[in-house]
């Protein structure tokens, strides 16, 4: 149960960092065609156009969300890119655009990733524990 809770905990510092960043470098807007910088219209999550700054590579929190997230980020990449082209308009959908909702599904798949991640080792722990007491 402790390697659950330590991954689960360092993931969630990982998204707190890059939503904090997000909130700290991200405008209001009202809809996705009322900004006059095209590039602040990709990225919209609850009427919060983010900088493109953001999500570059540059950016030290985006950096670590995708270093540690990797799998889930190419995951679901993956299916928003066949299910809305690689394209992402600034239609806004409950405030929210195809990229904020990629965004927000990223985030949910590597809370999977590493729950996973965690209930493999825990396994792959007991199974070890039990080998030991029993070579005994």
């Amino acid at each position: 149960m402790a390697v659950l809770s330590v991954v689960l905990c360092l993931n969630c510092v990982l998204w707190v960092a890059l939503w904090v960043n997000f909130g700290l470098n991200s405008r209001v807007v009202r809809s996705g065609l009322d900004q006059p910088d095209d590039v602040y219209t990709e990225l919209i999550v609850a009427h919060r156009a983010a900088s493109p700054a953001i999500y570059s590579s540059r950016n030290w929190s985006y950096r670590s969300a995708l270093v540690a997230d990797l799998p889930a980020y190419l995951i679901t990449r993956a299916v928003f890119n066949l299910a809305f082209g690689t394209v992402r308009t600034p239609q806004l959908y409950l405030g929210t655009t195809v990229a904020g909702y990629e965004l927000i599904c990223w985030m949910i798949a590597s809370f999977l990733q590493w729950y996973s991640i965690a209930v493999v080792a825990k396994h792959l722990m007991d199974r070890r524990r039990g080998k030991d007491r029993s070579s005994v």
